[in-house]
């Protein structure tokens, strides 16, 4: 099996999430090829589920990988590089799907009698929509899941490594935005219009001052400003309407919760304060923490043992978003990564390019992760 091939294959024809057909048609048909036929698509959009095994084992493990890609540009310094402009696999997704192709070879070439093995291609995960409409759509409500394991290649760290955590692999994130609709008037009559301006300087300073920057903290809360946008280019008009938007973190959907009901008060205060100013809102683009069960966390240590891998156990999670942790509420199982090598670019980075070395290697700890469990 020519993986890496394949892997390249799937990078020049990334796609963005909720777009990925090709992709998705592209792993069925490789799929098949292995002679795995058990294959449900295009749930909840473009995610398909593989049965690899005879249904007859005594547990039922589910192993997910994500297909989506980011939507940015790329350095195109590469023979494969992205056949769509503004869209790349700067992520790794590429990889992901790679080496859940290649343990399905690796499970057709020596079945796991005694194990039910679910292979997960997930697409939307960039956007925190693909594990909410896998569960939504009731597919994996037919199997009794015993362990949900899935990877995420790590730049920065050493090529292979096997990066763990016992609590939560990856933080709790969600996005916010907020629209304001003043009053516009000429610009030679600036008291007749109704500013947004200090509503939307009140709710950032208000927000803003929930943040806890303390990292090791258990009630770390990080607020990011993504827009702060007021008026346009239209020098006959005052500035009225704006835009306000902000991703929030932390290390438990607890508090995440928590503080998400507490912007909504600051947002609703606001509002009657303010009744001639139109305002609407919404929260997007949420990622449940990654909030791993030991026990799987200790089956991944040990299968990397018998595998010869280095194992790093991470004290705090990354800061960054990750929708497995949809999976991690439902059932047990557990997230890890792989070092993608110290020399490898920061994740979304436009010289970014997943390291085809960790693929083998990846999809035999996957297998062995089934063997153990």
């Amino acid at each position: 099996m020519d993986i890496i091939s394949i892997r390249h294959f799937l990078h020049s024809i990334a796609e963005k999430s909720g777009s990925e057909t090709n992709s998705a048609a592209f792993i069925s048909e490789q799929l098949r090829n292995l002679g795995i036929n058990k294959i449900k698509e295009h749930i909840g959009g473009n995610c398909l589920l593989a049965e690899a095994g005879n249904g007859k084992g005594n547990k039922t493990v589910l192993f997910r990988c994500d297909i989506d890609a980011v939507e940015a540009n790329e350095d195109e310094n590469k023979p494969y590089c992205s056949k769509n402009k503004g869209t790349a696999h700067l992520c790794g997704h590429d990889g992901h799907s790679a080496i859940m192709l290649y343990f399905a070879y690796l499970l057709q070439q020596k079945p796991i009698k005694d194990k039910n093995i679910l292979l997960l291609f997930q697409a939307e995960e960039e956007t925190g929509q693909g594990a909410k409409k896998v569960i939504e759509s009731g597919i994996l409500d037919g199997y009794s899941i015993d362990a949900a394991f899935a990877m995420h290649n790590i730049p920065q760290f050493e090529e292979g490594m096997v990066i763990t955590n016992n609590s939560c692999f990856s933080c709790a994130v969600r996005s916010l935005w907020i629209s304001f609709e003043g009053k516009v008037s000429h610009a030679s009559e600036p008291e007749l219009s109704v500013s947004s301006f200090d509503m939307m300087l009140a709710m950032k300073k208000e927000i803003e001052s929930m943040e806890n920057r303390d990292f090791p903290s258990d009630d770390f809360f990080q607020t990011t400003l993504i827009e702060f946008s007021l008026g346009e280019k239209a020098y006959g008009v005052t500035a009225a309407n704006g835009i306000l938007r902000f991703t929030f973190r932390t290390k438990t959907n607890t508090l995440l919760e928590e503080n998400t009901r507490k912007i909504i008060q600051i947002i609703k205060t606001n509002i009657a304060k303010n009744p001639a100013i139109k305002c609407e809102y919404d929260f997007v683009e949420s990622f449940a923490a990654n909030e791993n069960d030991i026990t799987s966390v200790q089956t991944i240590v040990s299968a990397a043992k018998q595998q010869g891998m280095k194992t790093i156990e991470l004290k705090q999670p990354f800061r960054w978003g990750e929708d497995f942790g949809l999976f991690t509420q439902k059932y047990k199982g557990a997230m890890f990564g792989i070092g993608s090598g110290l020399q490898c670019s920061s994740l979304h980075s436009s010289s970014y390019d997943f390291n085809d070395a960790i693929i083998e290697p990846s999809a035999r700890l996957f297998y062995r992760i089934a063997q153990t469990v």
